[in-house]
């Protein structure tokens, strides 16, 4: 059974923004227990762990820019690191839609870390990976599959630079329901991001403030 070390800031401020009604909107249907756990509750953010919130970032820059080169030679780095290890430094079961549902964490003696999340459902499936050197953010992966509605599978990849963002890039493609696999992006070329790093960091935020990620940041710093 896995446990967690909550800050006394955020049990006062859990109880100070408790809901007097039962069924309120920020609340979800599912039992908090060990093993589950609320993303999307607000009370279970740490926003001093965020990024610059910055609106705008360098459009000059290109896949080939010196800059961004310097920090996916770090990131393949890290992941060529990793490959070696058997298994993450620590797993911890989430179970928010799915028994599937898990974050890994690996950290090296080097000051690097990478965090990963997946989150599983019936509509969709997403897969966010967070980079951080000596505690703070580097580098960003996103890959989400939306299985109905309007299926599409997008993926996204944002170097950051003390904090904000310097370069992002993504690909996209849409099938028809029940046909579709992330496998099929292989062949799609990413192309240089048109989104505003507020939208940018809006979807970086959902599961980056999240009490499982936020603790093991803040125990980086």
């Amino acid at each position: 059974m896995k446990y967690f070390v909550i800050p006394i800031t955020f049990i006062l401020l859990l109880f100070s923004c408790a809901p007097d009604q039962k069924g309120d909107a920020s609340s979800t249907d599912e039992t908090q227990d060990d093993n589950t756990l609320a993303i999307n509750n607000q009370a279970n953010t740490l926003p001093e762990t965020s990024p610059n919130t910055t609106t705008s970032y360098p459009n000059e820059l290109t896949i080939d820019s010196e800059e961004v080169q310097a920090i996916k030679e770090v990131v393949d780095s890290l992941d060529a690191k990793l490959k070696k290890v058997s298994v993450p430094t620590e797993v911890v079961a989430l179970n928010i839609h799915s028994k599937r549902d898990q974050l890994g964490f690996w950290q090296t003696d080097d000051g690097m870390a990478k965090i990963t999340m997946r989150i599983s459902s019936k509509e969709f499936e997403v897969n966010p990976s967070y980079y951080m050197k000596n505690g703070e953010i580097l580098y960003y992966h996103h890959r989400k599959w939306e299985k109905i509605g309007d299926p599409n599978i997008t993926e996204m990849y944002v170097c950051f630079e003390n904090g904000k963002i310097l370069f992002a890039e993504e690909r996209k493609i849409a099938f028809e329901e029940g046909k579709g696999m992330p496998t099929m992006l292989m062949n799609t070329p990413f192309k240089k991001s048109t989104r505003s790093a507020e939208d940018i960091l809006t979807e970086f935020n959902e599961y980056w403030e999240s009490a499982p990620i936020a603790e093991r940041v803040k125990a980086l710093r």
